[in-house]
C-alpha cells in the first residue's frame, strides 16, 4: 500500500521563499553600496532605492508574526510573577544567573528576557517541548543574563560602527533616499551584532545543555519558520550548524 503523499506547506515554502529574497537583496545591497560610494550616479541610487525599499518591507512584514509577543511585554506588569520550578532555577543558577521568576506569555511558543532581566515564557513551550528540551531554551535566555556585560559592549560598539555609513548617507544623497538608506544600513549592519549576541548565547547554553536538546527545542519553537532570520536573529538552521561545526573543533 502507498504511503499517503503529504500536502505541500504553503507556510513553509512563504518562509524559505522569504529568506533566500531577504539573502539575495542583502547581497545586492551591500555590492550597490560599495558602487554607491564610488560612483555615486543616479542609476546606482535608483538600483540602491529598488532593492532597499522591498528588503525593508520584507522584515517589517515579518514583524506581523510578533505582534503576539509586543502585546506580552505591553502586558507585562499586569501578569502575575510566577517561581521557576526547581530544574529551571537549579539551571540558572549553576550558570551563575540569579533570574528566579517569570512571567507566562500568553499564545508564545518562545521565551526571551525583557530588559534583560524579566523572564517570559510562553505558555505553549512546556506543551511542545520535553524537560530537557525547556531547560535547553532556558539555558540560551540565562545566558542572556550572565553574560549581559559583554552583550553590552557588543551592542555600543556595533551602533558606533553602524552611525558612520549611516550619517554618511543621510548627508550625501536627498532625504527620501538618505531615510531610505539609513534604514537599510541599519539593518544590516547592526544585525551583525544582534547576531553575534545571540549566537554566543548558544555556544555558553551548550556548555550547560547537550547540544542536541537544544538543537530540537530551537526546530520546534521555530517550526515553519526554520528557515526564516530576522533582524535580531539568525536562522535556526545557521545556528544548529554553527554549534555542530564547533563541537566538531572545525
Amino acid at each position: 500500500m502507498e504511503k499517503d503523499v503529504p500536502m505541500m506547506d504553503l507556510a513553509l515554502v512563504s518562509h524559505q521563499i522569504n529568506y533566500w529574497v531577504k539573502q539575495f537583496l542583502a547581497g545586492m545591497i551591500i555590492v550597490s553600496t560599495i558602487l554607491l560610494i564610488n560612483n555615486p550616479s543616479i542609476l546606482i541610487q535608483k538600483l540602491w532605492i529598488g532593492l532597499s525599499v522591498p528588503f525593508i518591507l520584507l522584515h517589517i512584514a515579518g514583524l506581523s508574526g510578533q505582534l503576539s509577543i509586543w502585546r506580552n511585554i505591553f502586558t507585562l506588569n499586569k501578569n502575575e510573577e510566577l517561581d521557576l520550578d526547581d530544574n529551571l532555577l537549579h539551571l540558572a543558577q549553576d550558570m551563575g544567573s540569579s533570574i528566579s521568576t517569570y512571567f507566562l506569555g500568553k499564545d508564545l511558543s518562545t521565551a526571551f528576557l525583557v530588559g534583560g532581566r524579566k523572564l517570559i515564557i510562553g505558555e505553549n513551550v512546556g506543551k511542545m517541548l520535553s524537560e530537557n528540551e525547556v531547560l535547553a531554551i532556558l539555558a540560551h535566555e540565562f545566558s542572556h543574563d550572565t553574560r549581559k556585560g559583554l552583550h553590552n559592549k557588543a551592542h555600543i560598539f556595533g551602533f558606533g560602527v553602524t552611525l558612520i555609513p549611516v550619517l554618511y548617507f543621510a548627508l550625501s544623497v536627498p532625504r527620501l533616499m538618505g531615510l531610505v538608506v539609513m534604514i537599510a544600513c541599519f539593518y544590516l549592519l547592526m544585525s551583525i551584532f544582534f547576531w553575534y549576541v545571540e549566537c554566543d548565547c548558544d555556544a555558553n547554553a551548550v556548555k550547560f545543555v547537550p547540544i542536541n536538546d537544544f538543537a530540537s527545542a530551537l526546530t520546534k519553537v521555530y517550526k515553519d519558520k526554520f528557515n526564516a532570520f530576522s533582524f535580531t536573529h539568525p536562522s535556526p538552521n545557521y545556528r544548529i550548524n554553527r554549534l555542530k561545526t564547533s563541537a566538531r573543533g572545525e
